[in-house]
């Protein structure tokens, strides 16, 4: 009997060591792929504590947080960005209306650094649109108040048109990110091709007839582990490093640990029409749609006042005026229905030896297609006397040639699985008291908490606030789960553990990327909760330097990044707002 005992031993012990390296060797595969084509091309590395993997409005909020909270010590933050555009749904995917909930569109119940962005856009309703109280158009946001605070921080570096490839680690720790760096060619622009044609190139080490390359490798100049924090829209650290994932929608309920990875949110390219006051000559965009389209009941005015992100200051609401411009993200116009834009779990593991994004190209190819459709559908809706008038907003609004976003504007992606096997679920967002807080003798003029029975799941390790319903946008040919039609949510809680991940012990997530199954992040994907995750993530990333913690030991010790966290934003639904928490965003 011992001597089978020890035989058995032995079995598990080598099993344990084959599957060790099995993973290993995958998880490594894409660094030993980088490391070889770095011998053949020259690598530019650089120094970093925190290295931001960027490309969503999170990743703005953790950039703007780790350099403030880290520029004492000067702790060397590096941000990378994919396109030419920091913001994310803000800018660069032109979601220029903010998804305020009930609550947080009051100054008090946001982050003083979100408070900044909104007040940079000026007084009042710059759109005069209805769906936010806050509409806009992206450059204003970039030369307002973006590239201006950006600058101002010397510990900061922002890697423009840079793409994450690969990374380096132990299997439990973080050692190096490496990215690709694209410079488009003289007498070359980006913007002038679609996205559809040109993302596989971002993410190549070749040089092609559009742009140049750059190898670059982001690691701590001491040989200690940096804190990296993925704030990607395609979640690409978690990728490449082979931490683990989620995608797709839990079935058959929100508590499963299986979930349907081709059903998720559908995706959008929005893009802007102008009413010029001379009228349209030839347009030279595609007139061939994708599906089919519709007002969905509504006039043509109420579509055009709908997102409206610079109007006029008198006139009929819902009507167009000269020198108006809408923001087109309609969900029966150019939201695309028919296929997710990630690839398999599968393809997406076989593709991280030489990472692409993991994109379903063709379906972006689609959702261009019907971008285009709808924006002739909806300009042969206008009034006869308006329609000559109606012009796509291109280079000057929406950053590109094509006259579409430089990215699609993205409602989820690839999910972490936080300390523990941790993962939110929206029922800790709503309240078996109530669907909806009562809100009749709330006075918003008056800065003061919610009451217990207005909030839901109070964590201990609470780091953000969030206020919106789960707003699913499903593609059309899933079978989705009975649970998703219950959408309703209150004021709800984010706990820290929410922004970790099981494998590394120095990898943060925010916005989309974090813990949290597909139900609660259609309730977090909004522009002020995704930018307020960024926040927090950043803000723990540089406590986590300078105590040396991991993300174990920073939620041990999570009462020293909450103390920090509310000298700039609230964290509980039911504490008063601090004093310290409403001013000048540095601090």
């Amino acid at each position: 009997s011992s001597t089978c005992d020890v035989t058995m031993k032995r079995l598990y012990t080598y099993c344990f060591i084959f599957m060790w390296v099995i993973v290993h060797v995958k998880a490594n595969n894409s660094r030993s792929h980088f490391e070889t084509k770095s011998r053949q091309t020259d690598i530019e590395a650089h120094e970093c504590d925190v290295i931001i993997a960027g490309g969503s409005t999170a990743s703005l909020g953790a950039a703007v947080a780790a350099a403030r909270a880290g520029r004492v010590n000067g702790n060397k933050v590096c941000l990378t960005e994919p396109t030419d555009w920091l913001g994310g749904q803000l800018t660069s995917s032109a979601v220029s209306a903010i998804d305020f909930g009930k609550f947080n569109r009051y100054w008090w119940f946001q982050s003083t650094t979100f408070q900044s962005i909104m007040d940079s856009l000026g007084t009042g309703n710059p759109g005069r649109c209805w769906v936010s109280t806050k509409c806009y158009l992206p450059m204003d946001l970039i030369n307002g108040w973006i590239n201006k605070t950006i600058s101002s921080f010397t510990n900061l570096r922002v890697f423009y048109n840079t793409v994450i490839k690969s990374s380096r680690h132990n299997g439990t720790l973080l050692y190096a990110v490496y990215a690709i760096q694209r410079t488009q060619k003289e007498g070359v622009q980006q913007w002038s091709s679609l996205l559809s044609t040109t993302i596989t190139d971002w993410y190549s080490y070749n040089e092609s007839t559009m742009f140049t390359k750059q190898l670059l490798e982001f690691s701590r100049a001491d040989g200690k582990p940096p804190v990296v924090i993925d704030a990607t829209e395609f979640g690409d650290i978690l990728a490449v490093s082979g931490a683990g994932f989620r995608q797709g929608v839990e079935t058959p309920v929100e508590e499963s640990n299986t979930t349907d990875e081709k059903c998720g949110q559908r995706f959008t390219i929005p893009f802007y029409i102008k009413v010029d006051q001379n009228t349209s000559g030839p347009e030279n965009v595609s007139s061939v749609g994708q599906g089919t389209y519709s007002l969905d009941g509504k006039s043509w005015g109420v579509v055009w006042s709908y997102r409206r992100s610079k109007g006029v200051s008198a006139g009929n609401f819902n009507e167009a005026y000269i020198g108006e411009i809408s923001n087109e993200n309609w969900s029966k116009g150019n939201d695309f229905w028919d296929k997710y834009i990630l690839v398999s779990v599968a393809s997406a593991t076989a593709e991280v030896d030489n990472w692409s994004g993991g994109v379903n190209v063709n379906a972006l190819q689609q959702a261009e297609s019907r971008s285009y459709g709808w924006y002739h559908f909806y300009k042969n809706q206008a009034p006869d006397f308006l329609r000559s008038f109606l012009k796509l907003g291109c280079s000057s609004i929406v950053g590109t040639e094509t006259c579409l976003a430089k990215v699609p504007y993205i409602r989820d992606t690839r999910r972490s699985i936080g300390l523990d096997m941790f993962i939110l679920r929206k029922s800790d967002m709503d309240s078996p008291v109530t669907k909806w807080p009562d809100t009749s003798s709330y006075d918003p003029t008056i800065t003061k908490p919610l009451k217990s029975t207005q909030y839901s799941t109070r964590f201990a390790d609470s780091i953000a606030i969030g206020d919106y319903v789960a707003d699913v946008h499903g593609l059309a040919d899933c079978t989705w789960p009975d649970y998703i039609n219950n959408y309703h949510t209150i004021p709800f809680h984010i706990p820290f553990r929410s922004l970790t991940n099981r494998q590394f012990g120095n990898l943060l997530v925010a916005g989309k990327t974090m813990a949290q199954t597909f139900m609660a992040n259609a309730a977090t994907r909004t522009h002020p909760t995704e930018f307020v995750t960024g926040e927090a993530a950043g803000t723990a990333a540089i406590l986590m330097l300078k105590n040396e913690y991991s993300s174990r030991e920073m939620y041990n010790h999570v009462g020293d990044l909450q103390t920090e966290l509310k000298r700039f934003m609230p964290i509980f639904w039911d504490e008063p707002r601090q004093d310290s928490a409403v001013g000048n965003i540095f601090g």
